[in-house]
């Protein structure tokens, strides 16, 4: 069983991720039941768990963290592609330490039953230990690398706000087909302007049509618009007053 705390949603992905990985390993390693079958099963494993990961993130991820389905694009190949690689990695290291000892112990214990032919080349040598000690060692590191990272990213994400400003153009909203119980009801697409003069077109939804004419703060962050306010003409920066003359 799998345990996450991001409710059904996630008890689900870690399901496919699960699945993804063993199933691929155990119909490779069926098939070459030898050290050869078992890395190469492995490595085939950490393979499908990452492309179904990605896969069903890019679909998923946007409808219950409430992200824009480009934003999650752009963090497939920076979070979620090497978070699951190094994910599998770890996986695949432990079991070619652990996999031995544990089925060894087992069979001792007659709890599963003895293998009826046994093959030179399926004995974890000295090497092959050396090899899955090696492998267990730069998975570790690459966690550690990506646990910096992540925090350098949130730090980040927790300093970043940037204000733009605009003027509403209510020919520039659409009322959205949206659940009774959902408030944001409208979403606008206007095209802003930073402090410098800078543009960009920024998409924000609201619970109401705004007041034609009026000139908008909008805060942003990393995931898109966190907010608004509407301000006094005079308050805008000169440049960007310039534009929305």
């Amino acid at each position: 069983f799998t345990v996450s705390d991001t409710g059904p949603i996630g008890l689900v992905m870690n399901v496919l991720a699960t699945c993804a990985f063993c199933c691929t390993a155990s119909f490779v390693y069926k098939k070459m039941r030898t050290r050869k079958g078992a890395v190469l099963g492995l490595a085939l494993g950490t393979v499908v768990l990452t492309v179904v990961m990605i896969l069903w993130n890019y679909l998923i991820t946007p409808l219950y963290m409430g992200i824009p389905r480009e934003t999650v694009a752009s963090m497939l190949p920076t979070v979620f592609l090497p978070f699951n690689l190094v994910k599998g990695g770890l996986n695949m290291a432990l079991i070619l330490l652990l996999y031995k000892p544990v089925v060894t112990a087992l069979r001792k214990a007659r709890l599963v039953p003895e293998r009826e032919n046994t093959q030179s080349g399926d004995r974890f040598d000295a090497g092959f230990l050396l090899f899955s000690f090696a492998l267990l060692a730069t998975f570790v590191l690459l966690v550690l690398v990506l646990a910096a990272g992540a925090f350098v990213l949130v730090d980040r994400m927790e300093n970043y706000d940037e204000f733009f400003y605009t003027k509403v153009d209510n020919s520039r909203v659409k009322e959205l087909n949206v659940r009774a119980d959902d408030e944001m009801k409208y979403e606008y697409s206007l095209d802003c302007y930073d402090e410098n003069g800078g543009k960009k077109e920024l998409k924000f939804k609201t619970v109401r049509e705004l007041r034609e004419g009026a000139y908008l703060s909008v805060e942003v962050w990393f995931m898109g618009v966190r907010g608004w306010e509407e301000v006094e003409f005079e308050a805008l920066p000169e440049r960007v007053r310039e534009k929305l003359k």
